[in-house]
Order: C-alpha cells, then structure tokens, then sequence
C-alpha cells in the first residue's frame, strides 16, 4: 500500500459513504430514533463526506511527492483523527450503537500516519531536504 492508493481508497470510501448519508441520513447513528435534526445533521455530514472522497479522488490521480499532497495527507489524518474521538465518545456514551464509525476513522488516521512516516523520504527527496 502507498499513500496514492491509499488516497483511492479513502475517496472510494467517502464516496459511497457520503452518497449512502445523503440518501439514509438516518444511518450516521444506527439505532437512533429519526429526527428531522439528526436527518440534517446526517445529511451534512454526507456532503462533507463526498466532498473529501471527491478531494481524495483527486489527490490520488494527480498524486506527486510535492508539498501539496505531503500537506493533503497530513489534513486528512488529522480529521480522521478528530472525527475517530469524536466517535468514540458517543459510542462511550451510548449514543452509538456499536464502534465501527470510530475503528474506521480510527484506521484511516493510523494508515495515513503510517504511510506517511514510511514515505517521508521521498517527500524530503523532492523538497530537497535531507
């Protein structure tokens, strides 16, 4: 696995996810009671969703060890990073039902940060670092 495929493979995911939240807003929290809040707020997160996959998807076809997608990595890391806590702590609270949202968030971080630190060279190589 490189950080390009791993690119494909995120926006694959937040595509499908985003599109799937857009249609089920119900789903951002399995075993809720529907509200009109929570089919908004499930709906917004689908648009946030596709937009990153659709931005991953980019990143992957135009993917170059320059410092754009160095930077690209590091920002979606960061969010899945966020996101995952995020998710743990309704899960914790028993808000969520079950803790998949928060071990799929949770590996994205963990992939990209690995990929990321076994890649660095070839970052530095092409800024000219050392």
């Amino acid at each position: 696995m490189t950080l390009k495929n791993l690119f494909l493979a995120h926006a694959l995911l937040e595509i499908i996810g985003g599109v799937l939240l857009i249609l089920r807003p119900e789903l951002i929290l399995i075993g809720s009671t529907p509200t009109t809040e929570l089919a908004a707020t499930g709906r917004m997160y689908g648009m946030a969703a596709f937009t990153m996959g659709s931005m991953s998807f980019l990143l992957y076809k135009a993917f170059e060890y320059k410092e754009l997608f160095r930077k690209s990595a590091l920002v979606i890391m960061a969010f899945h990073v966020v996101v995952a806590l995020n998710m743990y702590g309704l899960y914790s609270k028993g808000i969520v039902d079950h803790a998949g949202p928060f071990a799929v968030h949770l590996i994205f971080a963990l992939l990209f940060g690995v990929l990321y630190i076994r890649e660095k060279v070839n970052f530095a190589n092409e800024l000219g670092d050392s």
